[in-house]
């Protein structure tokens, strides 16, 4: 990313901020934010700053590779990387495949993301989320605490260094993660102290450009005080290239089923229901309800039979789980069979109102 449009971007977050101020306050977020995050968000952070290492710090610390993956519809320089991008069945996919943690891009002008994707990514996955973003203000820390963010990403190249620092601590009595991204080896020299002084333990990333295929690979390293640096001679910390053991995994587009495929079988065959025998309707139930509505099928008489996490993935019994699949998928079948067409539908909701209740009473 050129040095102009990560200028453009920081100035653009700034005007966010700004616009978010005016409709909640600064005051009211930290009060949110300490609330949910049981802390007092107004503890003078002059004192000794707590020590904290949290859920996305252990998961990448872990012993071996840890992976982290990327959830992104679009960047500057590649535009639009998925246009059926439904970021939470492939946040829940990453999560059944192994990843150990997710980093959602929520800047919505060049990425095209949104806030609100961590809330509800966080109620879908049980791995620590990292929000990625172009963070200038202490407001947008507060407002990562009550999306229920596990880490924030911090640039080093559009704050100072006092900012850095103090980012760093408001992270750490918030119980966030920092992760701090460095360019080069410059930014991580220059910026050593920030990260590196008592009570300010945070994760570095190294960024590295693969030119060749146009991926960004990023490992975002664990560091103590005295553990991932040592001075050389001169007396400045050297970056230790061999604790380089994290990956995130981003502009990749992965085919994760085969919707040309169920496309092209309603039009050959004149479907008038569909049943796929995979995994959760939560992951996949969606992109193949778009499928059989582009081959003109009413998306609702499309049937999900979840023969992995209900049948495959739970049973030792080869011969057992095979016959239950057999029955899961039969049950969808008849199940479609019943179906009838149906409408989507929107009502207005107004924001002021509140219903308590649930079942019959609500």
């Amino acid at each position: 990313m050129s040095e102009n449009i990560l200028e453009e971007i920081a100035q653009h977050s700034k005007e966010r901020v700004a616009a978010l101020s005016e409709e909640t306050p600064l005051k009211i977020v930290k009060l949110e934010c300490g609330r949910l995050k049981r802390v007092k968000v107004d503890a003078a952070l002059e004192d000794e700053i707590p020590d904290f290492k949290g859920r996305f710090y252990e998961a990448i610390a872990k012993p071996g590779l840890s992976l982290i993956a990327e959830l992104k519809k679009a960047s500057p320089s590649k535009g639009v990387l998925s246009k059926d991008f439904s970021y939470l069945s492939k946040g829940v996919a990453y999560e059944v495949a192994g990843a150990d943690c997710i980093s959602c891009v929520t800047e919505p002008k060049w990425f095209l993301g949104a806030d609100e994707m961590v809330s509800r990514i966080k109620r879908e996955v049980e791995i620590p989320i990292l929000r990625k973003d172009f963070i200038v203000d202490e407001y947008q820390l507060y407002q990562s605490g009550i999306l229920g963010a596990d880490a924030v990403l911090l640039i080093v190249s559009i704050l100072d260094k006092e900012t850095l620092k103090h980012f760093i601590d408001i992270c750490k009595v918030i119980k966030l993660d920092a992760v701090v991204e460095c360019h080069d080896e410059d930014e991580i020299q220059l910026n050593a102290d920030s990260y590196m002084s008592i009570g300010r333990n945070a994760i570095v990333g190294y960024r590295i450009l693969s030119n060749g295929i146009g991926v960004c690979e990023e490992s975002y390293v664990p560091y103590s005080k005295g553990e991932g640096f040592s001075p050389d001679e001169s007396g400045k910390h050297k970056y230790a290239y061999e604790k380089n053991d994290y990956r995130l995994v981003g502009a990749y587009k992965i085919p994760l089923d085969d919707r040309a495929g169920a496309k092209n079988a309603i039009k050959e065959h004149n479907l008038t229901g569909v049943v796929i025998c995979s995994c959760s309707p939560r992951m996949h139930e969606n992109t193949f309800r778009k499928a059989a509505a582009s081959a003109g099928l009413n998306p609702y008489l499309v049937e999900i039979a979840n023969i992995r996490e209900q049948c495959s993935w739970i049973h030792k019994d080869i011969a057992s789980a095979t016959e239950k699949a057999i029955i899961l998928g039969k049950a969808a079948v008849a199940k479609v069979h019943l179906n009838t067409p149906l409408t989507a539908g929107e009502s207005p909701v107004a924001k002021r109102a509140l219903v308590i209740g649930g079942g019959i009473a609500g």
